[in-house]
């Protein structure tokens, strides 16, 4: 077989990370050779991630599309960045197949398989407020903020009664509102590992 098992698009699971929601990523899958193709979808991180169906058959000359899952985070990976992968394996088999067992992608089944990485790349919907760019030159100061109001939540340890009020009315732009909702966003999940110790 010189036709590849499967086309899969995207190659770059793009998810929109925010605290405490979920996000999905489409995933279509193409077989277009003239065999039965099963695929089997692993991943890095599997508390992380779940994906529908995980397992499966596509007739020749036809689609399948896998929803790709991200459970709701509750922290937020450094700098953004996910070392998340996916590897979907494929196999051809004879038609009329009808029962797909994990086994059959095992490198020592027997069978020819396939496999395919994909990258996972969060997206921020809100600037990230840790470092400003000014003309170049970056500034610590929403960092330095940051720790002093998490320090005030240790102490209060309700992030209720965390008044904003002064900041609100210092506002002059919606991205200032932005970062102090994504702020604030990071203080309570903060909040909540601290009673957790």
């Amino acid at each position: 077989m010189d036709l590849k098992l499967l086309e899969i698009q995207p190659r770059e699971l793009r998810f929109e990370f925010e605290l405490l929601k979920k996000s999905s990523c489409l995933v279509h899958l193409m077989n277009n050779t003239d065999h039965l193709v099963a695929f089997k979808v692993k991943t890095t991180s599997p508390r992380r991630y779940s994906v529908e169906p995980s397992i499966g058959a596509i007739e020749p000359k036809s689609i399948s599309n896998l929803t790709v899952i991200m459970h709701a985070p509750i922290v937020l990976p450094p700098n953004m960045q996910s070392r998340d992968k996916f590897l979907i394996q494929s196999i051809a088999l004879p038609m009329g197949t009808t029962d797909i067992d994990p086994d059959m992608f095992t490198k020592d089944s027997g069978r020819q398989m396939e496999e395919v990485k994909l990258r996972v790349v969060f997206i921020s919907p809100l600037p990230s407020p840790v470092l400003i760019s000014n003309g170049g030159a970056q500034k610590q100061e929403v960092t330095h903020q940051l720790g002093k109001d998490f320090e005030q939540l240790k102490s209060t340890k309700n992030a209720q009664n965390v008044g904003y009020g002064k900041d609100v009315e210092r506002l002059k732009s919606n991205k200032e509102i932005e970062e102090l909702n994504l702020r604030n966003a990071e203080l309570q999940h903060k909040l909540r590992e601290v009673s957790w110790q």
